[in-house]
């Protein structure tokens, strides 16, 4: 794989990538664990059904290193915590602090989220002028692809999502989408999914 390939990928196709590859790591490194709602929250970034900001920060609110904590018993010491602004219920606190309870110390799936925090959030409120005027943007696919190969596990096939690349826009998508790019539904991409 060609990193330098993703520089025609804008930043919602790029997000999809490091997504798939979370999955993947998931699946391969707990394979009973049954990841579709968090999969669910991740997928929220690229499809447009909430404010990118929004989907962000659900991301954040399920980091198995926070939302399992010890010093969040509950619900409402989790909430405090941030002057009481979560972007998860109650039901899905106690749902996300039980699933995610055997990952709570993976530093690799802690990166691979946070990096796919990180894609986005480099831009998030801002005009995106076009992504190769930053090269180090690819630092985080480069250090998600390295998880993976560390651990063995097959990287995804990135050419699926070349329909989203900027020069397979017309001058209509991307007057309207920018190097933010077309919103990118699960469905044929996600392991998780159907």
């Amino acid at each position: 794989m060609n990193i330098e390939d993703f520089n025609d990928f804008p930043i919602r196709a790029r997000a999809a990538y490091a997504i798939m590859c979370c999955e993947r790591y998931v699946a391969a490194v707990y394979p009973k664990l049954d990841f579709r709602r968090a999969a669910s929250v991740m997928w929220q970034i690229t499809d447009g059904s909430d404010y990118i900001d929004s989907a962000l920060y659900r991301l954040v609110d399920i980091y198995p290193s926070y939302i399992c904590s010890d010093e969040y018993e509950n619900y409402e010491a989790f909430r405090n915590v941030g002057g009481g602004y979560t972007r998860i219920t109650e039901d899905e606190f106690v749902f996300f602090k039980q699933l995610l309870y055997p990952c709570k110390d993976d530093a690799a799936l802690e990166s691979i989220m946070r990096m796919i925090y990180e894609i986005p959030m480099h831009f998030e409120g801002c005009t995106i002028e076009p992504l190769t005027k930053y090269p180090d943007l690819l630092n985080d696919l480069r250090e998600i692809n390295d998880i993976l190969e560390q651990h063995q596990i097959e990287l995804p096939d990135y050419s699926i999502l070349a329909p989203y690349a900027v020069s397979n826009m017309s001058k209509d998508e991307f007057k309207r989408f920018d190097w933010w790019g077309m919103f990118i539904q699960p469905h044929g991409l996600s392991i998780y999914i159907a």
